[in-house]
């Protein structure tokens, strides 16, 4: 209805055929906008999943292809050296090894060495302490200055002391006390600091260099096992880089079947050459004597470590993130298309891992732009960075709606590593 007063401005009524029509198409495009919008967004989000899926679809895809290549590129090397070697044995002589010789050579290196502990001792009324030996293991002396020697051995052998007693082969007794003693628990190794102004004749053992050995090498351990000083056993470099041993995480170990007992700690594992290969150690064995597998610490661990341990301030120094670590399982690397990592489950307050903003929950999946695989890879690679050095670790994130990864690299500088409790193995 229209009012006809030219007064009256127009008036549309809901009736109106025609105002109704004008709303119901602002309404529709209004909608077909929305719709849109929400469509825009929509293929934005799932294009971005995509992009992502695909980054690391492809990552993973690289990451098997150059697995792949070194698969066969190993496999290749193994038959290269599996014909060369069977062209040489058909001329080779079969001969004993030298052992007779190795021993000669570097046996009057190795020395017995006793942790000495106070012990009561006297009758009433004329009481005093004896000095007695609480446990008993191996060393070799590594090298000498002038009057001082330092024989290297293990740190199980003289933790517990309160005087180091050294046992020469010609039956002298030498003696130190506990700030002549410097041990790196990580590694199970210590040095004893000797005076030798008196003995003018000592042998001192050869270091043989970082990897000249191998699996089916030829060793010879020397040692006191039970006590019997100067025992020579024999037998061959069964496996290399065994990991995992008790607390010796962080050090690959050298498997021998050269029989190790509880004495041979700390005495020196020997190639034909009669140079130190390693340290003997540890055995397992479900006895606690020995069953076929004996560990020794490889030269490379002991080269590391020796020059800290004899010079000044006596330690060795390594670099320390400061966080609790745990495989990533297989499923979740899939699920999360990741190729590799670990995950954070703790994070030291204050330490660099803290200072960086890591958090509980990270994947870390590179450390200084190589792909981290395992645990034990990643400790072992913090391990041999000097504390105060920068590294960059790329880490992945669920994002805030827990859906979607979130990657960062961040700069750390790493601390040093705190000491660590003695390692307790058996004499």
């Amino acid at each position: 209805m229209r009012h006809n007063d030219p007064y009256i401005a127009e008036v549309y009524h809901p009736e109106d055929g025609q105002s109704s029509g004008n709303w119901l198409a602002v309404i529709t495009l209004l909608v077909a906008m929305a719709a849109l919008l929400i469509g825009v967004v929509a293929l934005y989000q799932v294009e971005k999943l995509r992009s992502a899926e695909g980054q690391w679809e492809l990552r993973k895809q690289q990451a098997q292809a150059e697995a792949e290549i070194a698969y066969r590129k190993r496999q290749a090397e193994l038959r290269a050296e599996a014909e060369a070697a069977a062209e040489r044995l058909k001329t080779v002589p079969v001969v004993s090894p030298p052992i007779r010789e190795v021993v000669k050579k570097t046996g009057p290196a190795v020395v017995t060495v006793r942790a000495l502990v106070a012990q009561p001792w006297g009758i009433p009324g004329e009481r005093g302490q004896l000095l007695r030996p609480h446990g008993e293991g191996s060393g070799v002396i590594i090298r000498r200055r002038d009057q001082t020697a330092y024989v290297l051995t293990n740190n199980h052998v003289v933790q517990q002391g309160q005087r180091i007693e050294v046992i020469l082969p010609s039956g002298k007794s030498l003696y130190a006390d506990l700030d002549h003693v410097y041990t790196d628990p990580p590694t199970d190794l210590a040095v004893v600091e000797l005076d030798v102004h008196d003995v003018p004749d000592l042998v001192v053992a050869e270091l043989a260099p970082d990897g000249s050995y191998a699996v089916g090498d030829w060793v010879v351990a020397i040692g006191s096992p039970f006590g019997l000083q100067h025992s020579v056993t024999v037998g061959v470099i069964s496996a290399v880089g065994r990991t995992r041993i008790g607390r010796l995480d962080d050090v690959e170990m050298i498997q021998t079947d050269a029989a190790i007992n509880p004495g041979n700690s700390g005495g020196p594992l020997l190639d034909m050459q009669g140079r130190v290969v390693g340290i003997s150690t540890a055995i397992l064995s479900g006895t606690g004597e020995f069953a076929g597998i004996g560990l020794a610490i490889p030269v490379e661990t002991v080269r590391k470590v020796l020059d800290p341990l004899i010079e000044p301030p006596h330690q060795v120094q390594r670099g320390y993130l400061g966080v609790a670590l745990a495989e990533l399982r297989e499923a979740d690397r899939d699920r999360l298309k990741l190729p590799g990592g670990v995950i954070v489950m703790e994070v030291v307050p204050q330490e660099a891992a803290d200072r960086a903003g890591i958090m509980p929950g990270d994947i870390i999946i590179r450390f200084n732009g190589r792909e981290v695989h395992s645990v034990e890879q990643l400790r072992r690679w913090i391990m041999e960075t000097p504390p105060g050095t920068e590294v960059l670790i790329e880490v992945a994130r669920l994002g805030r709606r827990g859906q979607q990864l979130e990657f960062q690299t961040l700069k750390v500088k790493l601390s040093e590593r705190p000491a660590l409790q003695p390692l307790r193995l058996p004499r």
